[in-house]
């Protein structure tokens, strides 16, 4: 909370699956996490195959997967998933998901339907529309106000869009493995994971294998804000900061970031004059 306590609001530490409340939900393997326009909190619980929703008490219930590991789109309780590992959600309750056994992104509706928008199960690297594109091992989503959805494509190195008309496109990496700031598809990354998005349109990422933070502008100017290649654990100016393989990351209101340090085992925040 605001004043540093930290306390468990669902899960209890052992492995498994079951709805609940508080200590008494199983959860395996969760990832990512968002929170809808409802309040609640939504988790990609990624070795059950999974998603949940944890309400403002605790209480876990399943949103969509069987359990069953694999790739089926339709209602949402049958729907299957492999390994899913990013989420995110828009103004309208409609909920993204990075599955990256499948190599796709998946949506589903408040009524309850899941549809692939991005990739087809096939690991690759080709924009397109919708299925017609591929990906490869995306691990994170972010959604924008305006319908665009952001994707970490970590096996591709890349980070891509998919628009509201459906259109996936690379807007940043993609040529391979590395360490570059530029811009567009002249940067290079390194196993990009953690996504998020500011209200100007920057979009953030952590470059877990380079244990940096990037930044993308709006104009596509990929500039590294965080942390040295080399790995470690040290607070200061950005450029002097030391990261190890973060892999979560969220921007609050005033522009403060926050980032899991997975690592170091901590969580870190980035102050908006430290970023600059």
């Amino acid at each position: 909370d605001k004043n540093g306590v930290v306390t468990t609001l669902a899960g209890n530490g052992r492995p498994g699956f079951a709805d609940g409340r508080g200590a008494d939900a199983l959860l395996h393997g969760p990832d990512n996490i968002a929170i809808g326009p409802d309040g609640y909190i939504y988790v990609a619980d990624a070795d059950n195959f999974r998603i949940r929703k944890v309400s403002r008490d605790g209480t876990v219930t399943t949103v969509a997967g069987d359990g069953v590991k694999g790739y089926r789109d339709g209602r949402a309780l049958q729907a299957r998933f492999a390994y899913p590992t990013g989420i995110t959600i828009d103004a309208k309750g409609n909920i993204y998901v990075a599955d990256r056994g499948t190599h796709t992104v998946r949506k589903i509706t408040p009524d309850g339907m899941v549809s692939t928008i991005a990739g087809n199960g096939w690991p690759g690297f080709a924009d397109g529309r919708g299925r017609e594109s591929f990906l490869r091992e995306p691990i994170s989503v972010a959604a924008h106000r305006d319908g665009t959805v952001y994707i970490a494509d970590s096996g591709n190195n890349a980070v891509r869009k998919v628009t509201p008309d459906g259109m996936v496109r690379t807007i940043a990496g993609g040529t391979g493995e590395g360490y570059r700031d530029g811009k567009g598809l002249a940067a290079l990354f390194s196993w990009p994971t953690g996504i998020a998005l500011d209200g100007k349109g920057n979009i953030y990422v952590c470059d877990s294998v380079n244990n940096k933070i990037r930044r993308i502008s709006p104009s596509g100017a990929v500039t590294t804000i965080a942390g040295a290649v080399a790995p470690g654990r040290l607070n200061g100016p950005g450029y002097r900061a030391r990261f190890n393989f973060p892999t979560g990351i969220g921007v609050a209101p005033d522009g403060t970031i926050y980032v899991a340090d997975s690592g170091n085992n901590m969580i870190r925040k980035i102050s908006p004059t430290s970023s600059r």
